[in-house]
């Protein structure tokens, strides 16, 4: 109750999954730039308590980075995780691959490398891997889909944005 206060206090609410459940998401995606400061590091570290109930995490285009990440250790719980558009790279891949519940995680504009991403498909619980946009090559996506046939990784490379 009191990190759900703190969360709102900053403009980010944590909802149940469903009415009636004990389970919760957090999405801080699209609040995350119209709060000062934006959503970040030291916010994900205020979460912590909420590793025994928390099972969505959405942090698309937030401030949160590979130091920011560890606060998650210990969220067995977690099954969805959405990094869009962070600064997060290889250097968060174990521990993204230790979360014994995720099943599906986006990476897509991330800095996410091939050596990250081998390092994730050794997850168990792994389903659904998004890596477009990342510095995750083409030939890493296509040696992986033959080695992990029940992993779907989505992959493409967005087109540059024109000034």
């Amino acid at each position: 109750k009191e990190i759900s206060q703190l969360l709102l206090a900053r403009g980010v609410p944590l909802k149940p999954l469903a009415r009636e459940s004990d389970v919760f998401e957090l999405n801080a995606s699209s609040l995350s730039h119209r709060i000062d400061p934006p959503f970040g590091d030291s916010d994900l570290r205020s979460i912590v308590g909420l590793a025994p109930v928390l099972v969505e995490l959405d942090l698309s285009n937030t401030e949160v980075t590979d130091a920011g990440l560890g606060a998650l250790v210990g969220f067995d719980r977690l099954r969805k995780l959405t990094l869009k558009g962070t600064a997060v790279s290889e250097e968060s891949a174990e521990l993204l691959a230790d979360l014994t519940a995720l099943e599906r995680l986006n990476l897509f504009e991330t800095q996410m490398d091939d050596s990250g991403f081998e390092v994730l498909l050794s997850s168990s619980s792994l389903r659904k891997l998004y890596v477009g946009s990342s510095r995750v090559s083409e030939a890493a996506v296509t040696a992986a889909r033959v080695k992990y046939p029940d992993i779907d990784i989505v992959w493409s490379v967005s087109p540059p944005i024109s000034p």
